[in-house]
């Protein structure tokens, strides 16, 4: 594969489609250390699907660890929104609600500094209302 994070991002995908998490892992570990060698853009959103992977594998505490790696690599405000709301959802495959609601609760309590306009911050409170209210 060219040495491009892209690609083996790609087949990572086929192989987590495939639910071959494992092997999904290899690939996105590899799109991870181009990510790391060339200081890529791309880093956010692979930590983000490597968090993906490792929840539907069933290794929560580690998928944890790599969406709050992604949320430290994103520098859109609308990515980091969404890197929460998939955390806090990987909490209620989890069974845990609390851990859910506190994901949510956390952001929304750090959510000035993440660089919103004011009617986006005022949305992604709304939205964090909303996922509150349903979970």
């Amino acid at each position: 594969m060219p040495d491009n994070p892209g690609g083996y991002h790609m087949r990572a995908n086929i192989e987590r489609q495939h639910r071959d998490f494992k092997e999904a892992d290899k690939y996105y570990q590899k799109a991870l250390t181009i990510c790391e060698q060339r200081n890529s853009s791309a880093k956010a959103n692979v930590l983000n699907v490597t968090a993906h992977n490792l929840m539907f594998g069933g290794d929560h505490e580690k998928a944890v660890v790599h969406y709050d790696r992604s949320f430290q690599a994103a520098e859109n405000p609308g990515f980091k929104r969404a890197v929460r709301r998939f955390k806090s959802a990987s909490y209620l495959f989890t069974d845990s609600y609390s851990g859910a609601l506190n994901v949510i609760e956390e952001a929304n309590d750090d959510l000035e500094s993440w660089g919103f306009s004011k009617a986006a911050y005022l949305q992604t409170k709304a939205i964090f209302a909303y996922d509150k209210f349903y979970i």
